[in-house]
C-alpha cells in the first residue's frame, strides 16, 4: 500500500505523526 510519501509523511493520515511513523515501519 502506497500510503506513505518519500519524505515519510502520510498521504492519508495527514498530521498524525504517530501513525506516520507506524506506516513507515509497516510499509518498509
Amino acid at each position: 500500500m502506497d500510503l506513505v510519501g518519500l519524505d515519510g509523511t502520510s498521504i492519508v493520515l495527514v498530521g498524525e505523526c504517530k501513525w506516520t511513523e507506524t506506516w513507515v515501519k509497516l510499509g518498509d
